[in-house]
């Protein structure tokens, strides 16, 4: 079919049921979608219910799912961080913040700002540089183009013109 292999005949058959499926029993009450098996109807189920049953046993967070108060939990009442660097002595609460941390050591530049020559490791550093530095800028072209020169250096703001004053 897709050719994707599987180390079980059971993954086989599970993939084939979800994604290959041509018949569709399982139909959504709240929205037009259909699923192949009565499970994924379950799991789909779940993003209708608005209810935020989930709640933090430290503070008044809750949420839909409990695996976000998991980690609501870890990030903002546990100083637990598992992911230790091996290049300096920060932590990190999961693998992906110390991914994301692993750039500072990698020397590798991968984020260039679109309006300059300036090269960052973080996605995160371009944007402080382009709120900072081209966010000021752009405003004061604003301001200028809002303005014009009275020939004499000085600018005036626009629709103003030199020795006319209107009333």
């Amino acid at each position: 079919m897709c050719g994707q292999n599987f180390k079980h005949h059971s993954y086989l058959a599970a993939h084939i049921a979800n994604i290959h499926a041509t018949d569709f029993p399982f139909r959504c009450e709240s929205c037009p979608k259909a699923y192949s098996q009565a499970y994924l109807l379950k799991e789909h189920a779940k993003s209708h219910n608005t209810e935020k049953r989930h709640k933090c046993p430290h503070c008044d967070y809750r949420a839909k799912q409990s695996h976000l108060v998991k980690d609501h939990v870890v990030r903002m009442h546990s100083t637990e961080r598992p992911a230790k660097c091996g290049e300096c002595d920060r932590a990190f609460i999961n693998n992906s913040e110390l991914k994301k941390h692993m750039a500072v050591h990698s020397g590798k530049m991968h984020f260039q700002c679109d309006e300059c020559d300036q090269v960052f490791r973080r996605k995160m550093d371009l944007g402080r540089h382009k709120a900072r530095i081209h966010a000021a800028a752009s405003l004061g072209k604003k301001r200028k183009l809002d303005k014009t020169s009275n020939g004499d250096g000085r600018e005036q703001p626009a629709g103003v013109q030199k020795g006319v004053i209107s009333r």
